[in-house]
């Protein structure tokens, strides 16, 4: 179809760009600032972790899941991490183009933007392909929060709150946590997503599988840091936990605004307790961020606030709902966030006594400096293409049309088929179409149909 071509092409342009391999010079600079001597495959994920979510959809992580397995009872773990889809996945990372699921990350590659490409979350020194060293588990939605920027699929308050849905349908019962068993002795590591970690049920029946069969297991739970009680007590006193807290306020008001239901002052009571549990035990924590239009200022505190207890700090990416990212706001706006959050006075980073506040320092500047600053540019290309698209006259892309089709008896039909349709945008949207095609008979076409046929095929075109 003639109006299929402009898709068509597009396309193809793309798919020519990023089948081509990373350059030698990104991957080189990416691997220096990795930590594990085995860099022999820019991501570890596809050889090494399983991600399950609410619906059932099992991804290698989590921004894979477009090109996502399906668990149910009929099929076991191990089929899926033979399947043919996750095979193709390994192979794009061999060949490393990243063109077929991790297109994300390869945007961070190319950006330069090291610290936040996600597979470093599944560097490790040995790979056992036969079956995963890592699982992340995401088994169901219940959470007791409905923080602004989350949705029904994470948080079972904002599914019957917010959208007014019976509650999600788990795939995942007593069966999966026994298909659990023959994987569980062979982990180095299983992290626990939500919801709410400490709320759901299955969760542990899971970490009593886990203190039978591979106590040393390293079990990280992502927590919202406001459920804690004595039987969470006993089962942090019984397994290698590790705990990645959210705060996205350092504020009462702005904590407690963000994670609606959440109470500033009881997290932070809690946050004490899994401090002294972290440090006693030798455990990691980490503050995870959402930095938003409503937190951003609050950036350089959560630095502050993290080197004063010496733990981690990790800045989440939040894309969606754009009217709370920070990507999609003005360039001018970007900017004066940029100016702001570089020009903060941190402490000399000589002066920093360990390795943990250097590497929050680091975790800053390079959200400063790397993500913002790609924002920045991102928005100011999405302002010149939006002038550009307001100066476009259906002249001057007729000018373009008569340089590709010289044949007046042509042109005139084209034109007599603009006369049809009744907006500016139709008009040059039909122009382009012809123009942007590479079809070697579009002469030819054109000249078989008639104006009426020209004007219902693009119409037809429009309405798919």
């Amino acid at each position: 179809m003639l109006f299929s071509l402009r898709r068509l092409i597009r396309g193809k342009k793309k798919e020519y760009r990023t089948n081509e391999s990373i350059t030698e010079d990104i991957i080189s600079a990416y691997n220096e600032t990795r930590v594990v001597k085995n860099k022999d495959l820019l991501c570890h994920a596809p050889f090494s972790n399983l991600y399950f979510n609410t619906e059932g959809d099992v991804a290698v992580c989590w921004k894979t899941f477009h090109v996502a397995e399906k668990y149910d009872e009929s099929k076991s773990i191990m089929d899926i991490w033979q399947s043919e889809n996750f095979k193709k996945i390994r192979q794009n990372v061999e060949d490393e183009t990243l063109n077929y699921s991790c297109q994300a990350c390869r945007k961070h590659l190319e950006e330069g933007n090291f610290v936040n490409v996600l597979s470093k979350a599944y560097d490790l020194e040995e790979i056992n392909e036969d079956m995963p060293s890592i699982i992340e588990l995401e088994l169901s939605n219940r959470c007791n929060l409905a923080c602004v920027m989350c949705n029904g699929h994470l948080s079972s308050t904002i599914r019957r709150d917010r959208e007014g849905l019976s509650p999600l349908q788990s795939p995942y019962g007593d069966k999966f946590v026994e298909d659990l068993r023959p994987f569980l002795p062979h982990l180095k590591e299983i992290r626990f997503n939500g919801g709410e970690p400490f709320l759901i049920k299955i969760y542990y029946k899971i970490w009593d599988l886990i203190f039978e069969l591979n106590p040393q297991l390293k079990i990280v739970i992502a927590t919202n840091g406001t459920v804690l009680n004595d039987k969470i007590k006993s089962y942090l006193s019984k397994g290698n936990f590790h705990i990645n807290l959210s705060i996205d306020g350092i504020h009462a008001d702005t904590y407690e605004n963000i994670r609606v239901r959440g109470e500033f002052d009881k997290v932070m009571e809690n946050f004490k307790y899994f401090h002294e549990y972290c440090a006693t035990h030798k455990r990691t924590l980490c503050i995870m961020v959402n930095p938003m239009r409503n937190n951003w200022q609050e950036m350089p505190e959560f630095i502050e606030f993290c080197n004063q207890h010496d733990v981690h700090i990790w800045f989440n990416t939040i894309e969606k709902p754009a009217h709370l990212a920070l990507w999609s706001l003005p360039s001018k706006d970007l900017q004066q966030i940029y100016q702001q959050l570089s020009d903060y006075p941190f402490e000399s980073y000589r002066l920093l006594k360990t390795a943990i506040q250097k590497y929050n320092i680091r975790t800053y500047k390079n959200f400063v400096n790397q993500q913002i600053k790609t924002w920045c540019s991102e928005a100011l290309k999405r302002e010149e293409n939006k002038i550009i698209e307001a100066n476009k006259t259906i002249e001057t892309v007729l000018d373009i049309l008569k340089e590709k089709i010289q044949k007046e008896s042509l042109v005139k039909k084209i034109e007599d088929t603009i006369s049809l349709l009744d907006t500016k945008s139709l008009q040059i949207n039909f122009v382009e179409s012809i123009i942007q095609s590479n079809d070697q008979d579009i002469e030819a076409k054109i000249e078989q149909l008639t104006v009426s046929e020209m004007y219902q095929l693009f119409l037809n075109h429009l309405s798919k």
